[in-house]
């Protein structure tokens, strides 16, 4: 593997394994209290692009490029959350 791929890998990797880690300490008060919910439903995607923005930030990709790499971590979010949560878009 080169360098861009492993960038591009830990823009998808580090992310998700940042937000299985605060979904899952965040459960338990998810249930107590209701407005811990917005920063799972507006603060996490954000963080989570943040992160991936800063692994992706010196490859020279397209817009094409990154809106395909965003759809994949997209789609992986996606997966862990069904997955492991058990909860859907």
């Amino acid at each position: 593997m080169d360098q861009k791929e492993i960038k591009l890998m830990l823009g998808i990797v580090i992310p998700n394994c940042l937000a299985i880690v605060i979904i899952s300490s965040m459960s338990f008060t998810m249930s107590q209290n209701h407005n811990i919910v917005w920063l799972g439903i507006v603060l996490l995607p954000v963080l989570m692009g943040m992160i991936s923005q800063y692994y992706w930030r010196d490859l020279k990709l397209t817009k094409n490029d990154y809106i395909k790499y965003h759809l994949m971590n997209l789609a992986v979010a996606s997966f862990w959350s069904w997955w492991l949560i058990g909860r859907e878009l």
